[in-house]
């Protein structure tokens, strides 16, 4: 249901439509209408258009819904079907125009893939039966309508329709990697069966397991990357669509669904393909070791453990990656399954593998088995609940607070990167009386002095650690580095942005040295982009320009500009950006002339380029590249 906001809105559209086509037709001759207007409007008309307006304007302008558009090779059709409009609309473009039907867009899909990927079955089915060869239709990447299902459409009836038409598409595979996306991998030669991408893509766990009968080979099946099904469905995610910014997918995992992990399905994947879980992933994990990485349940984990047991001696991740150092310390890579369950506090899983151990022949005892990176079972247990670690502190060595691993860090520096924030201080407390002088250590090989305990609490949001650092730092020698502090903090990716600003306003209250750098302030992306939090942003603003009204100008390092880019893409009002200048211009009036607040936005930004740039710049160069409309109102004011 629309609105009446949105209906009036919509008739609007549709009437505009109808009068830049009647222009259209009346000026053929003299092309008064520009075609991306035309394309402007149609796209309205189809996503927010109702049916009535629709049909109207199909009858009036026949011309328009039969034509491609010429720049984005789409047709009227294929921008209904994937607008997901009403079904009325969709036949009535079908039955107009049934030749639209074929016509591919620029990555070569017809209507039926687009249909296939999240439209309706009744979509798929009036499509078909219009143009049954749509079924055998592959796209740029050679992917067929029952790819885009398989990867997108969670209505196993979608599926099966497809299947019914054309079951031997269940064992056709694309030749490309691109839109379908890796895991990790782009610009390969693509090799994707329907079942590595519903796997992988979809969250429905009944499409996969008709996709598996239609091929009951796909299990054993790798795809370009190397990756059998069973890797998919435990494949690690940690991807947020909230904050892919990238317009094309896939940078990274940010747009997958959720794994197919449930025993019933799971078991069916590994009775089609049982030796697919002796093999590792392209990333060198085992599936023993993603479902132990992923807290998966024990009947789950014993399921894959009683097939390869092995696999429980073997450290994940290539070894190529722990010789390039590529491995971060407090990554996965080079992780026994052991240590996995001990990250997640799992000690049902522990018991289990302490008798799978045994059962190996192997000797002593498997809490003293140190992974591919050097780190000892008390590095893991950094990481895991307060109460696990203090329940299991006998089986280890409490001298190893003082070992470090090969890149140089010791359990209590994993403790500040701990992604459990109820257990991190409770955690760092115990290590710390069983290593005091690990609270100054610097964590790494070749880090810089600055990588202490103090700095990663800042960088992972650990107040309390923060907070009992600085005060143990006014009672006993512990040097801190708060610049170093204040870059990790600013930088930092979490999400909680009140924790995110609580510890900026513990540095800049403990802090009593020379003033903190404008100029990480002012590129720092994270800062900037939690908008909801302005009052925050510009509180931390004023305190660091009130102690160094000189930073204001920019340094050699940073050309300091508080309209540049930036600021612009962090989606601020006018009036934040006049409250963020007059922070600015308060410290250095000097800075513009009164004149320049009532210029436009690009025209202070113009003049500031100009002259921050003047002293060892050529000013003529400069306003030679100017529009000449802004030139007019630049010059007078430089």
């Amino acid at each position: 249901m629309h609105s009446p906001e949105e209906t009036d809105d919509c008739i609007t559209h549709a009437k505009r439509v109808d009068f830049c086509m009647s222009s259209h037709d009346d000026n053929t001759n003299n092309g008064n209408i520009k075609s991306n207007e035309r394309k402007l409007d149609m796209s309205v008309l189809l996503s927010k258009g109702k049916y009535h307006d629709i049909a109207r304007a199909v009858r009036s302008h026949p011309s328009l819904f039969a034509k491609q558009d010429s720049k984005l090779k789409s047709t009227p059709l294929q921008m209904a079907v994937q607008n997901h409009c009403d079904m009325r609309v969709i036949r009535l473009l079908v039955n107009s125009f049934p030749k639209a039907c074929q016509i591919p867009d620029r990555h070569g899909n017809i209507p039926l893939h687009n249909a296939a990927f999240d439209g309706s079955l009744e979509c798929v089915t009036c499509l078909l039966l219009v143009y049954p060869e749509g079924i055998y239709v592959t796209n740029e990447e050679g992917a067929l309508p029952l790819h885009y299902a398989a990867a997108g459409n969670t209505d196993a009836g979608v599926v099966s329709l497809l299947l019914d038409e054309y079951s031997r598409g269940a064992m056709v595979a694309t030749d490309r990697s691109g839109i379908l996306g890796t895991t990790g991998v782009v610009n390969n030669v693509g090799f994707r069966l329907p079942i590595h991408l519903s796997v992988y893509f979809n969250g429905c766990e009944e499409v996969s397991t008709l996709l598996l009968l239609a091929n009951q080979n796909g299990g054993e099946m790798a795809d370009q990357c190397g990756d059998h099904p069973i890797h998919l469905a435990l494949a690690h995610r940690t991807g947020n669509p909230s904050k892919c910014d990238c317009e094309e997918c896939y940078c990274a995992e940010a747009h997958v669904a959720p794994s197919h992990r449930s025993e019933g399905f799971l078991q069916t994947l590994i009775a089609s393909s049982p030796s697919s879980v002796r093999l590792p992933s392209h990333e060198g994990f085992y599936p023993l070791h993603m479902a132990c990485r992923e807290n998966l349940s024990l009947s789950v984990i014993q399921l894959i453990g009683d097939i390869y047991p092995e696999a429980i001696t073997l450290p994940c991740g290539d070894s190529e990656d722990f010789d390039s150092g590529e491995g971060a310390p407090f990554a996965a890579w080079g992780s026994y399954p052991f240590h996995f369950a001990i990250r997640n506090s799992r000690a049902d899983v522990l018991k289990y593998m302490e008798e799978k151990y045994k059962d190996l022949g192997v000797d002593g005892s498997i809490w003293y088995l140190r992974d591919a990176q050097g780190r000892t079972a008390l590095h893991h247990l950094a990481h895991a609940d307060k109460n696990f670690l203090r329940s299991n502190i006998t089986k280890v060595d409490k001298a190893w607070a003082s070992v470090r691993c090969n890149y140089g860090w010791l359990p209590l520096h994993h403790t500040c990167c701990s992604q459990d924030s109820e257990s991190a201080y409770p955690n760092f407390l115990f290590i710390l009386e069983l290593a005091p002088e690990a609270i100054s250590s610097v964590a790494g090989v070749n880090a810089p002095v600055c990588y202490t305990p103090i700095c990663l609490a800042a960088q992972f949001g650990h107040v309390d650690i923060l907070k009992h650092i600085i005060k143990a730092s006014r009672v006993s020698d512990i040097p801190i580095n708060y610049e170093a502090c204040f870059a990790f903090a600013l930088n930092s990716e979490i999400d909680d942005s009140s924790v995110y600003f609580e510890k900026l306003d513990i540095l800049l209250e403990a802090y009593d040295g020379p003033p903190f750098p404008l100029g990480y302030l002012m590129t720092a992306r994270n800062f900037w982009r939690r908008k909801s939090h302005f009052s925050s942003q510009l509180k931390i603003l004023s305190a660091i320009v009130r102690a160094d009204p000189a930073a204001v100008r920019g340094t050699k390092n940073i050309e300091l500009n508080p309209y540049e880019e930036w600021v612009i893409k962090t989606g601020f009002t006018s009036t934040q950006r006049s409250m963020i200048s007059r922070v600015l211009l308060e410290a250095a009036p000097d800075l513009h002339p009164v004149a320049l607040r009532e210029l436009r936005w690009e025209q202070r930004k113009h003049v500031f380029l100009i002259r921050e740039r003047s002293p060892t710049h050529d000013v003529g160069a400069i306003l030679s590249r100017l529009p000449e409309k802004i030139l007019k109102n630049v010059t007078k004011y430089l």
